[in-house]
């Protein structure tokens, strides 16, 4: 893990403005660390707590760098930050005809010149920074684990004595790094717990009333293999 300086957010006054750097708890870098550590990169928990810190704090494009250069290897940090100017190209096609139509790739990254945090929280306005933000971490799990070699998640099959809770954990795992479109996520995930679930699951899940939720599928295969 690299250590290029501290990640530090923005904070604003009552009515949303006079932004202000503040230092992050060491805490809070030290907690995402451990999560890789402990459960990998690409796991359920890491990117639930990357998501709640991300919700909390509001981040510059140079916090952004500090944090990723201080949780990933440089490797992953290489991929990460090819990954996250894709995701912010495609914001600038969003920002067309807006008041933020003006804003480069460069300015988003915050490339030089403008690689001063302090500048980055006066320039971009809040709904630019949360957008930044939620590009680095959609980049962030997109990266393939350390040392595995990926399957297509059109590939990714429950095992004969596998949980259902297992494979769908798998599946979602190789979505979320794969596919870029939230809004056929869930949709895919769905389909595809389906199409490859163990012919145990097939047959519960087809026995099933109507259109059963993801919650209710679940569920209802979480017994399968129980007494």
């Amino acid at each position: 893990m690299g250590s290029k300086g501290m990640a530090m957010p923005v904070t604003y006054d009552a009515q949303d403005a006079n932004p202000r750097w503040e230092r992050l708890d060491r805490e809070v870098i030290r907690d995402l660390m451990k999560a890789i550590c402990d459960n990998g990169l690409g796991s359920p928990y890491f990117k639930q707590l990357l998501k709640g810190t991300f919700n909390i704090y509001d981040l510059t494009p140079f916090d952004l760098r500090s944090l990723a250069s201080m949780i990933l290897s440089d490797s992953q940090f290489i991929i990460w930050e090819a990954k996250w100017r894709k995701i912010l190209n495609e914001l600038r096609t969003k920002y067309q005809g807006g008041p933020n139509a003006g804003f480069t790739v460069a300015q988003l990254a915050g490339d030089p010149p403008l690689d001063s945090p302090a500048r980055q929280a006066r320039l971009f306005p809040r709904e630019v920074l949360t957008d930044i933000k939620n590009a680095a971490r959609k980049a962030m799990v997109q990266i393939p684990p350390a040392g595995v070699t990926e399957s297509n998640f059109t590939d990714i099959k429950q095992g004969p004595s596998e949980s259902f809770t297992s494979f769908v954990d798998r599946l979602t795992q190789a979505v979320d790094r794969q596919v870029t479109d939230e809004g056929v996520k869930s949709h895919l995930i769905r389909c595809l717990a389906f199409a490859n679930a163990n012919p145990e699951c097939k047959r519960v899940i087809s026995a099933m009333p109507g259109q059963p939720t993801m919650a209710e599928i679940l569920e209802a295969c979480s017994k399968v293999g129980t007494p």
